[in-house]
């Protein structure tokens, strides 16, 4: 009977990985579906055992079993050997099958054009978090990890070697996501100086929430305010964004309870992902918070289509896959006006990425290479797949994430370690991304210093030492991109045009590692 039972067990199992099944587990509550997970695996092990047995004895190994068992297999009516051969047949036709719906959601429901249906999600926990991840895509609160993930001992000497309040990585992890940070350049000006009066007793008052309506007015005039259509920016867009260390203490266990309150919600302990207008307006006005506001302005990857006179395309609509971001942050404090610029360039992604878009269409799609999956063995895969699938079960039980959980611990690191595009990016630039990057660094740089300086005026503020400052930060013509300049010198806060190399700094063991922009 052993020897059926397995080809039982084997056809169960397989059904448990058919597309009907798997719906009906999902809608199982959390206990039914984990008996269900331990049924599969205990199917498994039996036949797993019940092969070995049967691979054993057909080449002859020395296997002690009582003739009973042999005897029972054959008056069972099932040839010898037919477990084995019901899972090489099933597991050929799952990776089969796999191929199949592999290449058709690459080359068919992920084509260009093509509107996805989205699946139906089970269960009301996983629905709550679809919709906080969907909602904090779109938010304009980051809340960064400060925690070192390289694993690399130069790495991290490099990073305390080159720290200081004047020098950022390029992938510093305040300005996740938008890629390594290109330029950095600030400006301060004093707010107790009229134009042609010298010093006043009392500073001038400046609004720095007026201040910033008036510099993004100015900055999404080069989109809507152009004379020809084709002199607009269309990519330009500006948002507000706050910058925020995700360690946060936990309410009632530390005398620092506002921040806590403010930023996490404790009905369900996860952080906020949308600051309000009225809190973007206070961060505005409160520059010492721990909290940091910044004007986010970015220009898209997205390039049209250039047509002459006749109506004739001269070049087609083209996607450089670079996104250019400046966060600008401006404070009053102190009887000064500071304003702080950070550029950053996105890498477009790599090329391996692209393969939904050279897919060919037809039979070929299903023979040919795909670089995204991994590059294993067809038997490889056969016979490691109970393996991995038991692994995967257990790797499911995460007693790291039972134990650290927010609201058992006095402090709890909300942010966030790494960029999911920032992943899955080139480490290369082309020619002309390169020289975008360049061009809309320096676009917005002119703008927004001409901006503040008109502002500056219309309330009386005496603005010649902004102009110095602004007058050599413009006349740089070089920015960082992955340790590489155009010319030779870079601006970094009110010091001018300051030489620096983009060697590297040398840790004790000889390695370079880390570079300062």
């Amino acid at each position: 009977m052993l020897e059926p039972l397995s080809v039982v067990l084997l056809l169960v199992l397989f059904l448990l990985v058919t597309p009907p099944v798997p719906k009906l587990i999902r809608k199982l509550s959390n206990g039914k579906r984990m008996g269900a997970y331990i049924v599969a695996v205990a199917a498994l092990v039996v036949i797993i055992a019940w092969s070995v047995l049967q691979v054993g004895e057909s080449v002859g190994l020395a296997v002690d079993l009582h003739g009973t068992v042999w005897r029972a297999v054959e008056t069972g009516g099932v040839i010898f050997g037919a477990g084995a051969s019901v899972y090489g047949v099933l597991s050929v036709a799952v990776l089969v099958a796999f191929r199949i719906v592999l290449v058709r959601t690459i080359s068919w429901h992920l084509r260009a054009g093509k509107s996805v249906r989205l699946p139906k999600v089970y269960g009301r926990r996983a629905r709550r978090r679809i919709l906080y991840l969907s909602a904090a895509q779109h938010g304009n609160i980051t809340l960064y990890s400060t925690k070192s993930e390289s694993g690399d001992d130069d790495d991290d000497y490099a990073r305390q070697f080159i720290r200081s309040p004047f020098n950022m990585l390029p992938d510093d992890p305040a300005f996740l996501g938008a890629g390594p940070v290109a330029r950095v350049w600030s400006i301060s000006a004093e707010l107790d100086r009229q134009g042609g009066e010298g010093r006043v007793e009392e500073p001038i008052d400046i609004d720095p929430v007026e201040l910033h309506a008036f510099v993004t007015k100015r900055l999404e005039s080069m989109r809507d305010q152009v004379r020809n259509e084709s002199e607009s920016i269309r990519g330009l867009t500006t948002h507000h964004h706050v910058i925020a260390r995700g360690l946060i203490a936990r309410p009632g266990a530390s005398s620092r309870e506002s921040k806590s309150q403010s930023l996490v919600d404790q009905r369900c302990w996860l952080p906020y992902s949308v600051a309000s207008d009225e809190a973007v307006n206070a961060l505005i006005r409160h520059p010492q918070a721990g909290l940091r506001h910044y004007r986010l302005v970015m220009v898209g990857s997205e390039r049209g289509g250039v047509t002459d006179a006749t109506g004739r395309q001269i070049a087609a609509e083209e996607d450089q896959e670079v996104v250019i971001s400046a966060f600008i942050h401006l404070a009053v404090e102190g009887r000064m006006l500071y304003t702080e610029f950070v550029s950053t360039v996105l890498p477009p992604v790599r090329p391996e990425f692209h393969v939904v878009d050279q897919m060919p269409r037809g039979p070929l799609a299903y023979i040919v290479k795909i670089p995204v999956t991994p590059l294993r063995s067809f038997f490889g895969v056969l016979l490691g797949a109970p393996v991995r699938f038991i692994s995967v079960l257990l790797g499911g039980l995460n007693f790291h994430a039972i134990v650290h959980v927010p609201r058992f611990q006095v402090m709890y690191d909300y942010g966030a370690h790494k960029s999911v595009r920032e992943l899955g990016a080139h480490d290369e630039l082309s020619f002309t991304q390169r020289l975008d990057a360049f061009k809309y660094t320096k676009i917005i740089s002119q703008r927004l210093t001409e901006a503040v300086v008109d502002f500056l005026q219309c309330k009386g503020v005496n603005t010649e030492s902004f102009r110095q400052q602004a007058s050599s930060i413009i006349t740089t013509t070089s920015i960082n991109i992955y340790d590489s300049q155009f010319g030779d010198q870079v601006a970094i806060g009110n010091a001018g045009p300051v030489n620096q190399s983009s060697a590297r700094p040398q840790s004790p063991s000889g390695g370079q590692s880390g570079a300062g922009t």
